[in-house]
């Protein structure tokens, strides 16, 4: 919409120009050649790369893991296991264990857990950051497994902490 308004401006200079007055003519012609030339040149950029919210989910790819396999890394090498993990994108297998709504997204979270193991303390804090994921939960029952998609935001000695993308 910008890029519209700047051209009929730069047009109105380009063409409005007092040719009789060359000192100020010539001053606006320019500045109008100038303004359709860096909408031209955004144009042409615009089509040739693709914008950055494409770029960056096509190049999103998941290290596929499960709720047991990352309880096993932490729990004798929490340093290894957030060198490994933090900021990393996963897709992890879990159980689907509590969900605690608190009312804001982003701090609406639910739980992986180990899917053999439901005495274990270890798991993955799923936070909710989008309100198609809301529904998606409405599909699962307390203890059905499931797959997450998302970015480690923390690794410590309780758990990983995941900032969902998607649920599978």
């Amino acid at each position: 919409m910008i890029e519209i308004l700047l051209l009929i401006i730069a047009c109105c200079l380009l063409f409005g120009a007092d040719r009789t007055k060359e000192g100020i003519g010539c001053l606006l012609k320019t500045v109008a050649m100038f303004i359709i030339g860096l909408i031209l040149l955004q144009f042409v950029l615009g089509i040739i790369s693709p914008s950055s919210d494409e770029t960056e989910q096509q190049d999103i790819s998941y290290t596929e893991v499960t709720v047991d396999e990352l309880s096993d890394e932490i729990e004798h090498y929490v340093d290894e296991a957030r060198d490994k993990y933090l900021n990393q994108y996963v897709s992890i297998t879990g159980r689907f264990d509590e969900i605690n709504l608190i009312g804001a997204l982003s701090e609406d979270f639910f739980y992986l857990s180990d899917i053999n193991d439901y005495n274990d303390i270890k798991n993955v804090t799923c936070y909710i950051t989008a309100d198609e994921q809301y529904q998606r939960l409405k599909d699962f029952s307390e203890n059905e497994t499931i797959t997450v998609k998302g970015e480690i935001t923390d690794v410590d000695e309780w758990g990983y902490r995941l900032n969902v993308i998607s649920i599978d």
